[in-house]
C-alpha cells in the first residue's frame, strides 16, 4: 500500500500562520516534570522492569549508553519517561500503557494480575502502523518508533511499550494556565485545519484501521472497539451501521433516571431510527462520488494531543491510539470535533477559512470544504453528540438525514 508524497506547502511567513517549529534553532526547555499520583500509574512504574528496558535501547540505537530523565510522567492511559544519550545529548521517550489490574476473589491472597489482551496488543500495534504511515506520507510532524514490543507474556521489560523519537514540544494545557487570548485561539484553529488538510492528501480504499502484519508491513485490519472490530468495509453504509451496533451513549445513567422525557427519548430512540434510515437509503448513501477514498481519523483531535512550542508553533501530533478511517464528510466532521465541526458556529466558520486557505496553499482541490455542511456532515455531528452524551438534536438529525435522500430520489 503506497500514497504519492502530498505536495510542500507554499512557504508561510512567521507573521502570517506559523506552523512547523524548529526548537533547534530557537531553544526549548520541557515544562512537564511528572504526575505520579494515581496508584495504577504508580504500579505500573513499580513493576516495569527499567534496567531490561536500556538493554533493549541499547540495542536498538547501536550500543548507545543511555539514562533516564526524572521519574515518570503520566498521560491519563500511559506513563512516559524520557531516556537521554549521554553520548551527544539527543533523547528517546518510552510510552507504557497504565496496567489495569484484575480484582482477586474474596477470600484468596492477593496477587496482581495484568488486564492485556488481544485487544489491546491489536490497538497498540495498529497505533504504531499509523503513525508509521502518517509520517511517511504526509507532512505532519510525528514521533519516529524505533521500536516496540506488544506482547505482555515473555517479555523482559515486563509490560508492552513504544520507544520513539522524543519531540521538544509541551502539550497545551501545560503552557498556559489561564484560557488563551483569540490570537493564541487562532493559531491553534490553523494548525489543526492544517493537519486535517494534510490528512485530507492520503485518501485510502478501505473503511478500517492500519495494522502491522508479521513481516512489519502496514495493512488492513477492522475497525477499532467502538465499532465492535468489524470491518475493514468497503461502503458507507457498512460503516454507519457497524458504528450503530456498537455506540454508547456517553451518559447511560441518563437513560434510567428519568431525566428529562425529551431527552432521553432521543437519546433512546436515535440509533434504532437511524439503523432503519441507512437500510431504507444505503443504495443512495453508497453511491456519493466520494466513496471508495476515505480518510485517516485521529478520534482524540484535540489540543491536548498537539505538542507545541513556546510561540505555539506545531512540534508534533501524538496518541493516534484507535485511529481509522471514515468517509470523506465524517472525517471532515469528527477531526473538526467539538470545536468546530458545525459550521453554523462561528468557531465553525472560522475553522472552514482556514480549512479552505491550507486547500489553496496546499494545491488541493475544495473536496474537503465542502463536505462541511453536507447532509452525512450533518448526521456526523449528531453522532459525535451522541458519544459526548448529548441528546438534544439527535432525532431531528436524522429526519433529516432521510428527508435529503427522499428529496434526491
Amino acid at each position: 500500500m503506497s500514497a504519492a508524497k502530498p505536495p510542500v506547502p507554499a512557504a508561510i511567513t512567521s507573521t502570517e500562520r506559523p506552523l512547523i517549529s524548529s526548537p533547534e534553532s530557537t531553544g526549548f526547555n520541557f515544562r512537564w516534570a511528572g504526575d505520579y499520583c494515581d496508584e495504577e500509574s504508580e504500579l505500573t512504574y513499580v513493576h516495569t522492569n527499567w534496567d531490561a528496558l536500556k538493554i533493549v535501547v541499547k540495542t536498538l540505537s547501536g550500543g548507545r549508553e543511555c539514562e533516564y530523565e526524572g521519574r515518570y510522567h503520566e498521560g491519563g492511559r500511559h506513563i512516559v519517561r524520557r531516556l537521554l544519550f549521554v553520548d551527544r545529548g539527543d533523547q528517546w521517550l518510552v510510552r507504557v500503557p497504565i496496567m489495569q489490574t484484575l480484582p482477586t476473589p474474596y477470600g484468596e491472597e492477593e496477587a496482581l494480575e495484568w488486564t492485556w489482551g488481544e485487544k489491546e496488543k491489536r490497538e497498540m500495534e495498529s497505533e504504531i502502523a499509523t503513525m508509521t504511515y502518517v509520517r511517511k506520507n504526509t507532512q505532519i510532524p510525528i514521533p519516529k518508533v524505533f521500536g516496540y514490543n506488544s506482547r505482555l507474556a515473555e517479555n523482559p521489560v515486563n509490560f508492552p511499550y513504544i520507544l520513539m523519537e522524543c519531540m521538544k514540544g509541551n502539550v497545551y494545557h501545560e503552557l498556559i494556565c489561564a484560557e488563551p487570548i483569540e490570537e493564541i485561539w487562532s493559531k491553534i484553529r490553523s494548525i489543526l485545519a492544517w493537519v486535517q488538510c494534510q490528512l485530507a492528501t492520503i485518501p485510502l480504499p478501505l473503511l478500517g484501521s492500519l495494522i502491522l502484519t508479521n513481516d512489519g508491513i502496514v495493512d488492513f485490519g477492522p475497525l477499532p472497539s467502538m465499532f465492535g472490530h468489524q470491518g475493514p468495509h468497503t461502503s458507507t453504509s457498512e460503516y454507519l451501521l457497524s458504528w450503530a451496533a456498537h455506540a454508547q451513549f456517553a451518559l447511560s445513567d441518563v437513560l434510567d433516571s428519568g431525566y428529562d422525557d425529551f431527552v432521553v427519548g432521543n437519546a433512546i430512540e436515535f440509533l434504532p431510527h437511524l439503523q432503519a434510515a441507512i437500510i431504507k437509503n444505503q443504495i443512495a448513501i453508497n453511491s456519493s462520488p466520494h466513496e471508495g477514498r476515505y480518510y485517516i481519523v485521529h478520534p482524540d483531535f484535540t489540543p491536548s494531543n498537539v505538542l507545541f512550542d513556546d510561540n505555539w508553533n506545531l512540534v508534533a501530533v501524538i496518541d493516534w491510539e484507535s485511529a481509522f478511517t471514515a468517509p470523506l464528510e465524517i472525517f471532515a466532521v469528527e477531526m473538526a470535533n467539538r470545536y468546530y465541526g458545525d459550521i453554523k458556529e462561528e468557531t465553525g466558520r472560522l475553522y472552514l477559512e482556514d480549512i479552505k486557505y491550507y486547500e489553496k496553499q496546499l494545491g488541493m482541490d475544495t473536496t474537503l470544504s465542502t463536505a462541511f455542511g453536507s447532509t452525512l456532515g450533518d448526521l456526523a455531528i449528531s453522532m459525535h453528540h451522541y458519544k459526548a452524551g448529548m441528546a438534544f438534536s439527535l432525532l431531528g438529525a436524522v429526519e433529516r438525514f432521510e428527508r435529503s435522500y427522499e428529496q434526491a430520489a
